[in-house]
C-alpha cells in the first residue's frame, strides 16, 4: 500500500518538493491554493537545527494553513540527528525525508546529499539513527547513483534495511546533476525490487 495512502487515507496526486529558497511558507501556501495536498519545507541541515541557528529557524516557521507538512534533512554525522529532531518535536511535522540526493558541491563536500550514495553502509546507519529518533514516518531521497557504476538497486536496500516507510527516486545520477538523459527504468528496478517499502 501507498505510504501516503496509509497516512492520509488517500493517495497524495501533487507533492511539493523542498527547493532550497523556494519552499517558503508563503509559497506553499499558495500551492497548496492550487491543489498541492502535501507540501515540504525547504532542505535543513540537523546540526544547524541542533545549534538552533536562527535562519533555519525561520525556515522552519509555518501556520494552520500550511498542512500537512513534511520536514527535509541533511546529516553527515549521527550525534546531531536526534537532538536536531528534537528541536522540531513541536511542529506538526508529518513526515521526515531524508535527502541523500543533493548533488550541490556544498553539500556533497561536507559528505552529505549525493555523497552517501558512494557510502550506502553510512547512508543506513544516518537512516537508522533518523528512524529511531522520531515516532514520524521517516523517508529517503536518493539518485539512481553517484555516477553509473553504483547499482540504484543495492542503495534502495540499505535504505530499506533502515526501516523507512518510502523512498523517493531521482532518475540522475549525481554526476549529471539536473541534466542529461533521465533513467525511468532505474526506477522501475527499485520499484519492482522492493519488498515492503513503496
Amino acid at each position: 500500500m501507498n505510504v501516503f495512502k496509509k497516512i492520509y487515507g488517500e493517495e497524495i496526486p501533487l507533492i511539493l518538493a523542498p527547493m532550497a529558497g523556494v519552499s517558503s511558507l508563503p509559497f506553499r501556501v499558495v500551492t497548496r491554493a492550487f491543489g498541492c495536498r502535501l507540501a515540504f519545507v525547504e532542505m535543513l541541515c540537523v546540526r544547524s537545527l541542533a545549534s538552533r541557528n536562527k535562519k533555519t529557524l525561520d525556515i522552519i516557521r509555518t501556520n494552520p494553513e500550511d498542512a500537512p507538512l513534511g520536514i527535509q534533512i541533511l546529516a553527515s554525522e549521527e550525534k546531531y540527528i536526534a537532538e536536531g529532531l528534537d528541536v522540531i518535536k513541536g511542529n506538526e511535522y508529518e513526515i521526515i525525508d531524508f535527502n541523500a540526493a543533493c548533488p550541490t558541491r556544498k553539500v556533497v563536500s561536507n559528505g552529505k546529499g549525493a555523497a552517501l550514495l558512494k557510502d550506502p553502509a553510512k547512508m543506513n546507519r544516518l537512516l537508522k539513527a533518523t528512524v529511531r529518533a522520531v515516532k514520524t514516518p521517516v523517508t529517503v531521497k536518493i539518485r539512481i547513483g553517484w555516477d553509473n557504476t553504483l547499482d540504484v538497486k543495492d542503495i534502495a536496500r540499505y535504505a530499506e534495511d533502515a526501516g523507512v516507510s518510502a523512498i523517493f527516486v531521482h532518475e540522475r545520477t549525481r554526476t549529471q546533476g539536473y541534466a542529461g538523459a533521465v533513467d525511468y527504468d532505474a526506477i522501475r528496478q527499485v520499484k519492482e525490487d522492493r519488498k515492503s517499502v513503496v
